[in-house]
């Protein structure tokens, strides 16, 4: 479905981990490589989860997470980050954070935002992540409602065929 949908204006790849579950990245990474395209991870709902040792947000070329209460590593608020190996990449985002300043102060290079974690935020964010372990959650019972075949169940989920670490969260 994936290689399908790629045409000559296709820039990237972008995954959603969801779940707790880790998408099929070696799939995705090939498909990717032969296109000469990016991917791109949005992780913020499975902060923590590993497939075949790898967390996620590690497995593409650049990825997302979101500080939103709801999410895995929930904030005080708005904020989010990301995260990537690749030095243009991460040199592009910085950019875009402070209004697409690069190097010299009141020179906008690129149309850019203000977008930076204030420090209340942050403060917030350090202090969760003293408690906050990956994978926590994983002997929660949602793993066996997803997986489990309850005729008084109110929804199903598929079953996973990729094997990894879920991570899940309760607010």
């Amino acid at each position: 479905m994936v290689e399908a949908a790629i045409t000559p204006k296709t820039k990237a790849i972008i995954v959603v981990h969801l779940f707790g579950k880790v998408c099929d990245m070696r799939s995705i990474s090939r498909i990717a490589e032969r296109h000469g395209i990016a991917v791109v991870e949005d992780m913020a709902q499975s902060l923590g989860a590993r497939l075949w040792g790898n967390m996620c947000g590690n497995l593409g070329d650049i990825a997302a997470l979101s500080f939103y209460p709801t999410k895995n590593l929930g904030g005080i608020g708005e904020g989010g980050m990301v995260l990537t190996k690749r030095d243009d990449l991460a040199h592009r985002v910085r950019m875009l954070r402070v209004h697409g300043m690069d190097q010299v102060p009141y020179l906008h290079q690129l149309i850019g935002i203000n977008s930076r974690l204030d420090e209340i935020k942050a403060c917030a964010l350090v202090e969760k992540l003293r408690i906050w372990r990956p994978g926590t959650r994983s002997a929660s019972p949602m793993p066996r409602l997803t997986t489990g075949t309850s005729r008084n169940c109110l929804w199903c989920c598929p079953r996973w065929k990729v094997p990894g670490l879920m991570s899940f969260t309760s607010t």
